[in-house]
């Protein structure tokens, strides 16, 4: 599961990247989890039933500030891959039902209703 986690926040950093947007803590943070096979702190994953069966693709980068001056404290992107939807969360926040490798590897698929 540390794999699937490094795996999001690779797309995510690469994303973050493409589109230039000033993010705290600082893109490094990614990269650096990333080369150390280390969990980013601030990345979670959300699972959940999509209602878009037979979809493949992702949504656009959603981008809030609520702690820092300049810079995005709060990133959100959901992947589609036919009936599983994966939220892949920036955060400085804990957010439930959100995911993270130092949880364990378990997880829950919860129905998209129960997300807030």
């Amino acid at each position: 599961m540390l794999n699937v986690h490094l795996f999001f926040a690779k797309g995510l950093g690469c994303e973050i990247v493409e589109s230039n947007i000033p993010v705290s803590p600082g893109i490094d943070t990614i990269a650096q989890a990333i080369m150390l096979g280390k969990p980013h702190p601030n990345i979670c994953l959300a699972f959940s039933v999509s209602n878009r069966g037979g979809w493949v693709g992702a949504t656009h980068l959603d981008a809030a500030t609520f702690a820092t001056g300049g810079a995005y404290d709060y990133l959100c992107r959901v992947h589609h891959v036919d009936a599983l939807e994966v939220r892949v969360r920036f955060s400085t926040v804990k957010l439930k039902p959100d995911w993270h490798p130092s949880h364990g590897n378990r997880f829950r698929i919860v129905a998209q209703s129960q997300w807030l």
